[in-house]
């Protein structure tokens, strides 16, 4: 079974039922079978980071940003996950997942594959193999994310590039929240607090992000 647990929520679901925070540890605590059969994930997601700043708490390390911005603070977020006898316990990935890649992970556990629409989970990978075998695959290549306003940017490899494009159908009256945005590109492997922009020293690392930015944004599907 899987049990899907998000810390900034209070409840989950496993079994097909609901379940408290607090049933859930309890579950875990006393009843090992529950743990043995299921497979819970928990992704970092919190409303609370602006008191903890306030507190002088660097609530997201040296990482540029918070929650709802473009920047790593507010989407490179830690992912853990327990499968007993399934994944080897305290291991550590550096491959770039996302949420959305849950669903297709699942499909591979349960199915073996992904339904045969791509109008379902249309940009969904499985990184299953990756979970199982310890094995350094990649099968997403790039990832295409968004702040609360809806501009976008995309990582591919060592690379960040985020766009001054402004959102579809974004308000004229909200373009002065725009006014100021700029074009920025970064070297993560290097800078990953995002302090160096280098859009104008690397135009070709840019031309090439900028395409394939546009190209996910025409597809109607990626996996």
């Amino acid at each position: 079974m899987v049990a899907t647990m998000y810390v900034d929520t209070s409840k989950s679901i496993q079994n097909g039922k609901v379940y408290t925070r607090a049933l859930l540890r309890e579950s875990y605590r006393e009843k090992g079978k529950v743990r043995h059969r299921t497979i819970a994930n928990i992704s970092k997601c919190s409303d609370k980071e602006i008191q903890a700043i306030k507190h002088g708490l660097k609530i997201n390390g040296d990482l540029r940003g918070d929650k709802h911005t473009i920047y790593e603070g507010g989407t490179n977020v830690p992912f853990m996950i327990s499968w007993p006898g399934k994944i080897e316990e305290g291991s550590v990935s550096e491959n770039m997942i996302n949420l959305l890649d849950i669903f297709a992970t699942v499909c591979d556990i349960t199915d073996g594959e992904l339904p045969q629409s791509k109008e379902i989970a249309p940009d969904s990978y499985s990184f299953l193999q990756a979970l199982v075998q310890g094995e350094n695959e990649q099968p997403r290549t790039s990832m295409v994310t968004a702040d609360a306003r809806g501009m976008h940017a995309i990582r591919l490899g060592e690379w960040k590039y985020i766009d001054d494009t402004p959102p579809e159908n974004f308000p004229e009256s909200r373009m002065n929240q725009l006014k100021d945005f700029k074009p920025q590109l970064y070297k993560l492997s290097d800078d990953p607090g995002e302090k160096h922009n280098l859009y104008t020293e690397r135009p070709e690392i840019v031309e090439e992000l900028s395409a394939e930015l546009n190209r996910i944004r025409e597809a109607e599907y990626t996996r």
